[in-house]
């Protein structure tokens, strides 16, 4: 690069064999400057394509990974609204017995159990019991529900 006075008759570069003006020269490196400026944008902007093509992919791993989780949450709530639907069932078996009772629903954890639904019925004057077992694809232990339905005394 040329700094200070710049001579305006035409001079040698060095290298070329071809005499050229000052403006001439300069021009001549501005054109490899812009030239070293393109290649050096080019790298950049390649590397950085790379870069965000690597994360994109990544980015893409994760969200299929969470579609997948919300795929598999989707299907628990619908067993769950199916085992609900199950438990209603029981109860609305129940209902005709049980008028002028108070119900009592109680869930709790079991480390074991025979089949998925199970209905154990106990039917008293005073006392009417149903058991149900709840599995859930998302849990390893299943729940026991128990509907109790007691009858007030003096009813």
């Amino acid at each position: 690069m040329f700094f200070g006075n710049c001579p305006t008759e035409p001079q040698k570069i060095s290298g070329t064999g071809v005499g050229l003006s000052a403006s001439e020269a300069m021009e001549q490196q501005l054109r490899v400057f812009r030239e070293d400026v393109r290649a050096l944008l080019d790298k950049h902007l390649s590397e950085t394509i790379r870069f965000f093509s690597s994360r994109d992919s990544a980015l893409s791993q994760t969200l299929s990974r969470v579609e997948e989780r919300l795929e598999r949450t989707e299907a628990a709530v619908d067993t769950a609204l199916r085992e609900l639907q199950s438990v209603k069932a029981a109860v609305d078996a129940l209902s005709s017995s049980i008028s002028g009772m108070q119900v009592e629903i109680k869930a709790s954890k079991v480390s074991a159990y025979q089949s998925p639904m199970v209905d154990l019925r106990e039917s008293g004057p005073r006392v009417t019991r149903t058991q149900a077992y709840l599995e859930s694809p998302e849990e390893t232990t299943p729940s026991l529900v128990n509907i109790i339905c007691h009858r007030p005394r003096g009813s």
